[in-house]
């Protein structure tokens, strides 16, 4: 492994994950010594089978011989054989507990690693948001986390583990049995077939779980990044990077089942070797067969078959899958260290402001989602005056939602200021700004949950307020809907509410964005697929809130309802008009949406 890539797991890994995978090595030099130890049990079998006088010869054997007590040499030999069978089964079952601590580490890093790189997507600014694809975005999370985790970083550990076992076993192996070492033997599979046909059962179970939590993991990260605008408003990070993290972390206990049901074949069958071995061991001995090439033979499977051949294949596999998944450790690196936003603001406390100060106001502000092109808005002076309902109205393409964002904070002016009262609105203020804002968005992102969740939005059931949500459904004409449906509130609205209509859908984003009684209320063609009637019990029933109010829309109608209404034209005020002058406004192409 090139020292770079060294550099970058360090600085990947914290010092504790650091610190895990120095133990997993230390556990692996014990498990070496293990592995020494149960064949070093084979020898004084061996030589007793072939020389049974070295009980007498042979002064340790003679002294464990006395300190036994069985009738006669053959009893000790057997008792022998019992002592060598519990070492090898203690040392299969020593394997499968550091197989589970290292694949317990690396699902642990997995859920970690892929949590906080999902976090820092939802803390980057809106406007990384529209400029990258979402499916890019999740495979980051999710595959190539993964890929690095399990396919880089585990294949370098075992690399590591595998190699101190091996050298550990050569050193001794070559030391008793120069000639053996060099000798290749044939690889038995009819075991494990056989034993994989019994384990196919929980197999099965595992790959189910497999399948159904990983669509549901895939599903909360989706969901968590198309609803990111709701949630950076609402400030609910916690609610759904939670959910998420479970469902990824049940998918990973059915990976951490399914790799050691798929491990398990090899310790079984390493002792089930030992256990014929030994077997024909005690046969050959009450036959008082000539067992000359029986005993090398069995040195071979013993010494090279089990243990040394699968350590080989195990370091050449590793190696190159490590070498197919090293791109994976540059993305994540990327992700975490290079490119890590930087999250720790300086929060300042928003004082106590009246009503009369409570404006939001552009003060000359222009921005472009890219140099070098042309400005989207430019040179925008606005004053929103509060507890009243103000309209931006234009031509598709003139900048209208562009200034909704930046009236809430998610994009911030690139020049220019944004005022809210007398503090101006930057990345040290913009969350505690945000959190005086509603915003209830023409396509509504509705999560795969009841009608009270989606209102609720980002807030778990124990913390739902009844009265709140009551009011919420009365403000956005929802209650007549909702006490025609059995469920009630906790009915299901399907993924992104496709078992609802579309104007259902809006009044549930509108409930939504009540729910929190936010100061600010913006309405992005929010009514747009609500009927005329609804629109106006809803704009009426938001005017007797006193609530500063911002949208955009296309139908005439609903300017109605707007005090104040601003006409864009290329990122610019060309026009303002008060409730008195908006007779000819309402007769303009870009107000019915040309």
């Amino acid at each position: 492994m090139k020292m770079p890539n060294l550099q970058k797991i360090r600085r990947i890994l914290s010092r504790k994950e650091q610190l895990n995978i120095l133990i997993i090595i230390f556990l692996y030099i014990l498990f070496t010594i293990s592995e020494v130890i149960s064949i070093s049990v084979i020898i004084p079998i061996i030589g007793l089978f072939i020389k049974p006088s070295m009980i007498t010869s042979s002064e340790t054997l003679r002294t464990l011989y006395l300190w036994s007590r069985v009738a006669d040499p053959l009893s000790f030999l057997m008792l022998l054989v019992i002592v060598a069978i519990f070492i090898f089964t203690a040392k299969s079952i020593y394997g499968i507990i550091i197989l589970y601590v290292q694949q317990k580490y690396i699902s642990t890093l997995n859920i970690r690693l892929s949590t906080h790189i999902l976090h820092e997507y939802m803390l980057r600014p809106y406007e990384f948001h529209l400029l990258n694809n979402s499916s890019v975005l999740f495979k980051n999370v999710n595959v190539e986390v993964s890929q690095f985790t399990s396919g880089y970083l585990s294949n370098i550990i075992l690399i590591v583990t595998e190699a101190i076992v091996l050298l550990g076993l050569l050193s001794f192996v070559i030391y008793l049995y120069p000639i053996v070492a060099t000798i290749t033997i044939l690889c038995i599979g009819l075991v494990v077939i056989g034993l994989n046909a019994i384990l196919n059962r929980k197999m099965a179970r595992c790959a189910s779980d497999r399948s159904f939590y990983s669509e549901l993991y895939y599903r909360k990260a989706m969901e968590s990044l198309q609803s990111v605008k709701e949630i950076k408003v609402f400030g609910v990070y916690d609610f759904f990077l939670k959910q998420y993290s479970k469902a990824f972390g049940i998918y990973m206990r059915s990976v951490i089942k399914s790799n050691i049901i798929a491990i398990i074949p090899r310790y079984f069958l390493e002792t089930l070797l030992f256990f014929c071995i030994l077997l024909v061991i005690l046969i050959s001995a009450y036959n008082k067969a000539n067992l000359h090439e029986i005993v090398s033979m069995m040195a071979i499977f013993v010494i090279v078959s089990i243990r040394l051949m699968p350590s080989v294949y195990k370091i050449n596999q590793s190696v190159t899958l490590a070498h197919y998944s090293s791109n994976s450790l540059e993305i994540v690196y990327d992700i975490i260290v290079e490119t890590e936003t930087t999250n720790k603001k300086t929060l300042i406390p928003i004082t106590t402001i009246n009503d009369d100060e409570s404006h939001i106001r552009f003060d000359n502000i222009s921005f472009s989602y890219s140099a070098g092109q042309q400005n989207i808005v430019n040179n925008c002076n606005v004053t929103i005056i509060p507890n009243a309902i103000t309209a931006f109205v234009g031509k598709t393409g003139t900048g209208k939602s562009t200034i909704i964002d930046i009236a809430m904070g998610l994009l911030l002016p690139q020049q220019g200021s944004l005022y809210y009262g007398n503090m101006e609105i930057t990345e040290a203020t913009v969350d505690i700004y945000r959190t005086k804002i509603g915003y209830v968005p023409q396509t509504i992102i509705l999560i795969d949950d009841t009608i009270a969740a989606n209102i609720a939005f980002g807030l778990p059931q124990t913390c739902w307020e009844e009265s709140k949500l009551n009011l919420a459904v009365e403000i956005a004409q929802l209650k007549t809907f909702i006490e025609e449906l059995s469920e009630g509130l906790m009915t299901v609205v399907g993924e992104r509410g496709v078992r609802i209509s579309g104007g259902q859908r809006q009044r549930i984003g509108i409930a939504r964005a009540f729910y929190r009684d936010p100061e600010i209320m913006v309405f992005d063609e929010a009514t747009s697929a609500i009927d005329v009637s609804t629109e106006e019990r809803i704009y009426k029933a938001v005017k007797k809130l006193n609530k500063t109010v911002i949208l955009v829309t296309h139908r005439p109608v609903t300017l109605n309802f707007a005090d104040v209404i601003y006409v864009l034209d290329n990122g610019s005020i060309s026009k303002q008009e008060r409730y008195v002058d908006r007779e000819p406004l309402l007769k303009h192409d870009y107000v019915l949406g040309a």
